[in-house]
């Protein structure tokens, strides 16, 4: 059975992207993405999300400031190390294929996007305001291509 590591987030920068270059001379980029969850309250509840890109998503970063919306395409990585006291730490960030940045703010920059695109990450975007550049280029691959029809039934998109 084949399974499915996508997520693309909205939100804006908590700080400047920090971008550096690696000892054999790939760039990255770590930062940190604000994203505003509903809740049931007056308040939303905000998730804190660690990015990291590298090489040519790194450069898409350069540019990039605190407090910018940025539409974030990637996939979940999980990895721990051990700390110079002996304790093991985890880690959970997105590894980033796509960095950009759009216009609007919370909801109102997702109510802009096509419907298509919300409900299926599958489907590609015409366009989409405030970004750098046409949002065509973005390559959010084919779901349906890597599921198995079985697994297709299943799938609620």
């Amino acid at each position: 059975m084949s399974s499915l590591n996508k997520i693309i987030i909205i939100g804006r920068l908590t700080h400047d992207p920090e971008i550096k270059v690696t000892t054999n001379g790939s760039n990255m980029v770590n930062m940190t993405v604000a994203v505003d969850r509903p809740s049931q309250s007056d308040f939303s509840d905000t998730d804190f999300i660690n990015v990291v890109g590298w090489r040519e998503t790194a450069d898409s970063a350069q540019g990039l400031s605190k407090g910018q919306m940025v539409l974030v395409i990637g996939r979940i990585n999980t990895r721990s190390y051990e700390t110079n006291e002996g304790t093991r730490k985890y880690v959970t960030e997105i590894d980033a294929r796509q960095i950009k940045t759009v216009s609007g703010s919370g909801m109102a920059a997702m109510d802009n996007l096509p419907e298509a695109a919300t409900l299926n990450p599958a489907a590609g975007l015409e366009s989409m305001p405030g970004s750098n550049d046409s949002a065509s280029n973005f390559d959010f691959g084919s779901a349906s291509d890597e599921l198995s029809d079985d697994v297709q039934e299943d799938v609620p998109f």
